[in-house]
This record gives structure tokens, sequence and C-alpha cells, in this order.
């Protein structure tokens, strides 16, 4: 009995088994190329996103020195910084200078000393073998 053509076993060519190899080997490196791409976005957006973070609290620091140098420029506040600072005062008021150390304290008194009493071996002999 004669097999059709179809149904013959066929004989893979080294051409196409190199062909495949090839293809194969192609999308390994355009896959690792795709993953390295990847990475590359994933660490710069991070990057960005620490960069806005930097960003915010450094215009929030630059706000607050803002409004501080408001404050310093304030006359209230030149008033206030010479009669601390400079012990400035207005006609009619007398300066007061308080010390910024804790206030004195009476010294405590002396605990009554009282006398030594026997030493406990001397009161364990007592115990034991009664008064010498």
């Amino acid at each position: 009995m004669v097999m059709p053509e179809s149904a013959a076993p066929r004989r893979s060519s080294p051409l196409l088994f190199l062909g495949a190899l090839t293809a194969g080997a192609f999308l390994v490196l355009v896959g690792a190329s795709l993953v390295q791409e990847l990475r590359r976005r994933y660490l710069l957006e991070q990057h960005i996103q620490a960069l806005r973070a930097t960003i915010t609290a450094r215009e929030q620091r630059i706000a607050g020195l803002k409004r501080l140098e408001e404050y310093l420029a304030t006359d209230a506040y030149v008033e206030r910084a010479a009669r601390e600072k400079l012990n400035y005062q207005k006609p009619g008021e007398r300066v007061a200078i308080v010390p910024h150390g804790a206030s004195p304290s009476p010294a405590p008194a002396p605990a009554p000393r009282t006398p030594p009493g026997p030493s406990p071996a001397r009161a364990w002999l007592r115990l034991l073998f009664g008064p010498p």
C-alpha cells in the first residue's frame, strides 16, 4: 500500500531550525530590552515623585520664611526686640532685669544624725548567744 504524500513523515530541515532559533533569540533580546526600558521608566517616575515632594516641602518653607520676614519688618517686633535685647524703655518706664536662672531656694536642713546601731554581725551574735 502506498502512503499519501501528506501522511509521510517529513524531515525538518536544519535551515528551518536555525530560523526558529534566530527568531527566538531575537524575541528574547527584544523582551529583555523592553523590560530594561520599563524598569528605567519606573525608576524615573519614582525620582520625579521624590523631586515633587521636595519641591512642595521647599515651597512651604519659603512661604513660612516670607511670613517670618513680614513679621520681622513690623513695628511691634522691632519694639519688642529692642526692649528684650537692648533693654530699651519708653519715657516713664523702668526696666527690671530678671535673671533666667532658677529662683534661689533655701538650703535643705541637715537631717539629724542618729547614732549608729550595732553592726549586723553583733546583732546576730546577740540574737543567737544573748547579750555579752
